[in-house]
């Protein structure tokens, strides 16, 4: 294997580098004054040979454990390698060594070890470890440029040359990295956003489709469907849930979906309670923005605008909406944007997977009154399912927010009674100011994870800004809600 960075090579071990290692632990050895100096090499050099002669005759694994560093004259300089790390389980450490002082500086050292990063994220790693001491100021200066954070000091416990120092152990995750470090996405990492593009745009324009058919067909032989509103509601969700996500369920079936992290403990009641506070008051936040944008349309286009959905509730009974508002919606939403979507967009990390679902479930309602509120909430359900590790909290809480937005407040609001609208207002009120509330405190307290896609966050959005699959959602969606507003 060899992978080029600049006039950096990094590549598998060959039967020609062994005479340099040799010559590295004998007579240029001044490496050994930065690389662990407490301690000597702990291969003689005899062994040490016969040990990389080994090495170069043996099968090389499929993700490799270490590279030789060599320029593109073909002079070789050194090595990198990586090895368990007792202070974290599982954890992976790196280190480099270009050999001979002559050949750093340039940016050699940042080159050779940034690629040896990416390899090992674009292989699946999710943190990768260095191990330095505090008089090794050029080895913390490129941790500090490939994103590296301390995360572990010991205090004066490793001697050099009569002098104690401290022990240093830094981990850096994808999202740290490719902050600092900018790498080429290649065909593997675009694919996926653009099959959930395309998956998309077939819930959408196939549950759009598969709508006028039905209509059509209840017009011939069911005319009674389409005089009510329960008829109306029940040939929407057979299209949308029935043909529409048949549909996008096999467009991403062979995407891998990983599980949902579970949290070492089940969220308690105070926890769910703070995620419905969220839910609503964030939910009544995001309507607010909704009723100030139709508002302002209406304003520069000299016409009025309602909502076809709140229309169509209008027109139902309680328990039709309790069905499809509160049962059937949830569900399946639920099931489409925080489960087969959600899981599929983890790899490119908890946070892109939050607001890409959340973004993708507000375009889909096709509703110029329900995209920010459709938003908003779904940041905090799509938040709720990756932090519980529970697709059902995430339908009960999107339950009772569309309990609460459908039945609970019509019914007190058309009471008429002064009293109880301004209960209810005060309570929307609350729930807004409740929300904010929790959202400061608690945006610095959430934890999440970076994926595992060698990305950095910008290449994310611009990725998934540049995918077909997803700009023809986006056009597809804009188009239907341009159309519900003028028609």
């Amino acid at each position: 294997m060899e992978i080029r960075r600049g006039d950096i090579i990094i590549r598998d071990i060959c039967p020609s580098d062994i005479a340099d290692h040799v010559r590295w632990r004998t007579v240029d050895t001044e490496w050994m004054n930065w690389d662990a100096p407490w301690r000597q090499p702990t291969l003689p050099p005899a062994e040490a040979e016969r040990f990389l002669r080994r090495l170069a005759a043996s099968p090389l694994p499929a993700v490799r454990t270490r590279f030789e560093i060599a320029l593109d004259t073909g002079e070789h300089i050194g090595w990198m390698n990586s090895y368990s790390l007792d202070a974290a389980p599982g954890g992976l450490a790196i280190g480099i060594d270009i050999a001979e002082p002559r050949f750093r500086g340039g940016g050699r050292g940042e080159r050779a070890f940034s690629a040896f990063i990416h390899y090992l994220f674009s292989a699946g790693l999710t943190r990768v470890y260095t191990e330095t001491w505090s008089g090794n100021l050029p080895m913390i200066r490129l941790a500090g440029k490939c994103g590296f954070e301390l995360i572990q000091r010991g205090q004066k416990d490793r001697q050099v040359r009569g002098e104690a120092y401290d022990s240093l152990l830094f981990c850096v995750t994808p999202a740290a990295f490719y902050e600092k470090q900018a790498f080429e996405p290649t065909p593997d990492v675009r694919r996926p956003l653009s099959r959930c593009g395309w998956a998309l745009t077939a819930l959408i324009g196939l549950g759009q489709l598969s709508a006028l058919a039905l209509a059509l067909l209840s017009r011939l032989f069911f005319p009674e469907l389409l005089g009510s509103a329960a008829g109306a509601l029940l040939l929407s969700d057979l299209s949308l849930y029935g043909v529409g996500l048949t549909a996008l369920a096999l467009i991403l079936r062979k995407m891998p979906a990983p599980p949902l992290p579970q949290p070492d403990q089940p969220p308690d009641t105070p926890a769910l309670l703070r995620l419905l506070t969220l839910c609503l008051g964030m939910g009544y936040l995001g309507q607010l923005a909704g009723t100030t944008a139709v508002t302002l349309l209406e304003y520069l286009f000299g016409r009025s605008y309602a909502d076809p959905l709140a229309g169509l509730f209008t027109l139902s009974n309680p328990s039709v909406i309790f069905v499809f508002a509160v049962v059937l919606g949830p569900v399946f939403e639920e099931l489409i944007f925080r489960d087969i979507l959600l899981r599929r967009l983890l790899p490119y990390g908890q946070a892109f997977a939050i607001q890409a679902t959340a973004v993708a479930f507000a375009l889909f309602h096709c509703n110029v009154a329900q995209f920010f509120y459709a938003y908003a909430a779904g940041v905090i359900l799509a938040y709720a399912v990756v932090s519980t590790g529970r697709l059902h909290i995430g339908i009960l809480l999107h339950a009772c927010f569309n309990l609460v937005g459908s039945l609970l407040m019509p019914a007190l609001l058309q009471t008429g009674n002064s009293a109880v609208i301004g209960l209810a207002s005060i309570a929307v009120m609350a729930l807004m100011a409740g929300s904010l509330i929790l959202l400061a405190r608690g945006k610095s307290r959430v934890r999440l994870d970076a994926g595992s896609m060698p990305l950095s966050e910008e290449q994310k959005r611009r990725l998934a800004l540049q995918s077909p699959g997803v700009l023809v959602f986006v056009a597809i969606s804009l188009g239907l809600t341009a159309w519900t507003f003028f028609s």
